[in-house]
């Protein structure tokens, strides 16, 4: 719409991480003001520009196009530029914004064989393709750039499961989360009744007969029925209700294909419970559905009979190159400007894998021998200490959150994702202000991504790896201590974890040195595993 009457003219706009201030009689002075000053030039009309540093800081809650690298000889360097689009809904992801752009760099190929097969998708046929690779060579940043190509399709469909090696023991772990979250948008503040509701509704929109579906749903997402509800759950032995909500799960998967294309995914094989993959056997043995891509990821050594059928492509990823590590080294490092014979040792001592890159890149800018304009030549660029492991470096990186760190240890042991309610809970903080300021710093820092749906408001680690590092510097006798909080605050204020998850507070007490509680919800978990059938786990 045209600007009301006496409105300011619509200028390019730029901006750049720094507290410039305006109109208070104030004169800005430095690199930062002339960085943007040099923005405002590139800006097109009526459009806002902004530099790499404040993109990391703004992308979880604007959508933007990434303008690429421009040069500045009075800067003296590169900068890579981002156009904003517009404000992100809560809870909503940028298409663009796979929070790990620099490991994407030498991944081209990969992504248009994705793309590629995603057409043969949406004009009905169906994919299979199992991507492989170790830890940290970036399956799931292709997948998360991948999704977002995908998700500016039209009435396109995205189901995601999860493996977590903290639920190898769990039936139907990511199955049922995915339920929850993805296909029915059950609420943690929802009633039985209302989830009934819910899940009513999506299977009538699928046309699958209600009266046989909802008894297997309710009792896979251990919801009460009503007392007089006309769904009765059948008598039949355990193995064979097994064996009908599996049959149900693939008759759901192929039901929302028929009416929109659907990406499904399924990161980390390697940790998935026992039923899941026999689900998952299921589904492949059918052959593709029309309809359907099912993109999975694991680690090499991750086998299953299934992998040797024709209708599933493996692909394997490899190494980065010199040249494609350097990039990632560019990408990382935004607007600092490295010495080529540091970069040089950098991409020597990676071996080409993206995530130690990424993070040994961010490790070296946040030390005190790189911080500001600081220019390193000759003897100091060779003193200059790179650490020799990812795992060195992630603790580098770790140690420079200062008090932020002890919080970072206590989300370790919540999981991968977990809720911000529960990490309240287990923090004993009467300073909330203060909590949420530290996770900001977290977040900031690249190592938690942040992400929230209405009112509940969930974390996630950027990789198991920063998990993993983050628990294993933790104290044997801290740790313990952390365990049995988490135990009792589940236990006392999660009843919800009792009914559904009671492995994980078997887990907790036993880590927190109480075997007593652990043989109590270890045993409830194992009767609970029984009824399924799901007798290995």
């Amino acid at each position: 719409p045209p600007p009301p009457p006496h409105a300011p003219p619509q200028t390019p706009q730029a901006l750049a991480n720094h507290p410039l201030v305006d109109g208070t009689g104030v004169t800005n002075v430095g690199r930062v003001p002339r960085i943007t000053s040099w923005l405002e030039t590139l800006a097109p009309d009526k459009a806002l520009v902004i530099s790499q540093i404040t993109h990391r800081l703004v992308s979880s809650h604007f959508q933007s196009v990434d303008l690429g690298p421009r040069e500045s000889v009075q800067l003296g360097g590169k900068f890579n530029l981002y156009r904003i689009e517009g404000a992100l809904e809560p809870g909503e992801a940028s298409p663009g914004d796979n929070h790990a752009s620099s490991r994407l760099e030498g991944r081209e190929l990969e992504l248009r064989l994705l793309e590629d097969r995603w057409e043969n998708v949406s004009e009905g046929e169906g994919q299979f393709i199992l991507m492989k690779g170790e830890a940290g060579i970036g399956k799931s940043s292709i997948v998360r750039a991948f999704a977002g190509y995908v998700s500016q399709t039209d009435n396109t469909r995205l189901v995601s499961w999860y493996c977590s090696p903290y639920e190898r023991n769990s039936e139907f772990f990511p199955v049922i989360q995915s339920l929850k979250t993805r296909i029915f948008d059950l609420k943690a503040k929802d009633s039985d009744d209302r989830k009934l509701e819910k899940i009513e509704d999506v299977l009538s929109n699928l046309s699958i007969d209600i009266r046989t579906a909802m008894p297997l749903l309710a009792n896979l997402l251990s919801l009460n029925l009503p007392a007089r509800s006309s769904y009765k759950l059948s008598s039949a032995t355990s193995q064979v209700l097994r064996n009908r909500t599996m049959e149900l799960l693939i008759n759901i998967f192929r039901s929302m294909a028929i009416q929109n294309p659907v990406l499904f995914t399924i990161e980390g094989l390697q940790y998935a419970d026992p039923s899941t993959q026999e689900v998952l056997k299921m589904i492949l043995e059918q052959g593709a559905i029309t309809g359907m891509f099912l993109l999975m990821t694991s680690r090499p050594e991750f086998m299953a009979e299934w992998s040797n059928r024709p209708s599933v492509m493996v692909l394997d990823l490899h190494r980065l190159s010199r040249r494609d590590a350097a990039k990632v080294v560019a990408r990382a490092a935004g607007d600092k400007q490295l010495p080529e014979a540091l970069v040089k040792r950098i991409v020597d001592e990676t071996d080409g894998i993206p995530l130690y890159i990424e993070e040994l890149t961010y490790a070296l800018l946040e030390s005190g021998e790189l911080r500001g304009n600081k220019t390193l030549r000759g003897n100091e660029l060779a003193n200059v200490h790179i650490p020799a492991t990812l795992q060195e470096s992630l603790a580098a990186r770790l140690d420079k959150l200062g008090s932020a760190k002890t919080l970072l240890q206590v989300c370790s042991l919540l999981g991968r994702e977990f809720s911000y309610k529960l990490l309240l809970a287990v923090s004993e903080t009467d300073n909330e202000k203060a909590l949420k300021k530290e996770l900001a710093r977290i977040v900031d820092a690249d190592l938690l991504f942040k992400r929230s749906s209405g009112s509940e408001l969930t974390y996630k680690f950027k990789h198991s790896l920063i998990q993993e590092a983050a628990s294993q510097s933790l104290l044997k006798s801290s740790r313990k201590i952390l365990h049995l909080r988490i135990a009792e605050a589940k236990e006392s204020q999660f009843p919800e974890v009792i009914e559904q998850r009671p492995q994980k507070l078997a887990y907790h007490f036993a880590a927190g040195g109480v075997p007593e509680k652990a043989i109590k919800y270890w045993t409830i978990a194992g009767r609970r595993s029984v009824t399924r059938s799901a007798n290995l786990e």
